[in-house]
């Protein structure tokens, strides 16, 4: 097993740095897609069969905030992932917006210390930051833009695919369903056991 350790890079599948000190001022558009070998590696991390296609649009800018950078845009997919009860094949379409904050790892310590020691100063509850106020840190002074991507990408993708035409065996053939009813609400089950004792 390979020891990675804190001082080795590392090394994301499909990885497009800009360096925020490119920005326009009307903001900078930036165009990515992911080349046959990203995709492939990418396939592999989220267990997927394939990624056919992935690309984004992207505008970067100067959040109002301040040393914040403002991404914002939409990227597409296609993907190919097995089905979760013949195993065989299932090709979806992905289309997403995305947006994202990003600051220098310095600012950020800078501003978390500060909002910290204001809400003990003032015997308050630490406050829950907006992503605006909890942006993601620069790496190497860049923002990789694949990975963010490839991060909404993940979010984006179907937990239970299902090919045309397949159901289960006496089931109801709405997995999302399945998964609804194995994760109701605990007052129901509370309330189906108080029945049974009654009954009982």
């Amino acid at each position: 097993m390979t020891d990675i350790t804190k001082d080795q890079p590392i090394i994301n599948e499909w990885s497009v740095p800009f360096n925020p000190l490119k920005i326009k001022d009307t903001g900078t558009h930036q165009v990515i897609e992911a080349s046959e070998e990203e995709r492939k590696n990418l396939a592999r991390r989220f267990d997927l069969i394939a990624i056919d296609t992935l690309s984004a649009k992207l505008v970067v800018n100067n959040s109002k905030a301040s040393h914040v950078v403002h991404v914002t845009g939409s990227f597409t997919a296609q993907i190919q992932q097995p089905c979760v009860v013949s195993d065989e094949p299932v090709t979806t379409d992905i289309a997403e917006d995305v947006e994202g904050w990003f600051a220098d790892p310095a600012q950020i310590v800078s501003l978390h210390k500060a909002r910290r020691e204001k809400a003990i100063k003032d015997g308050n509850e630490l406050p829950i930051l907006e992503e605006e106020e909890d942006p993601e840190p620069f790496i190497n002074g860049q923002i990789d833009l694949g990975e963010f991507i490839a991060q909404n990408l993940s979010l984006a993708i179907p937990a239970y695919p299902r090919a045309d035409g397949v159901s289960f065996d006496g089931h109801s053939t709405d997995a999302s369903e399945e998964h609804k009813k194995a994760f109701r609400n605990p007052f129901e089950a509370l309330k189906d056991w108080k029945k049974e004792t009654d009954n009982s």
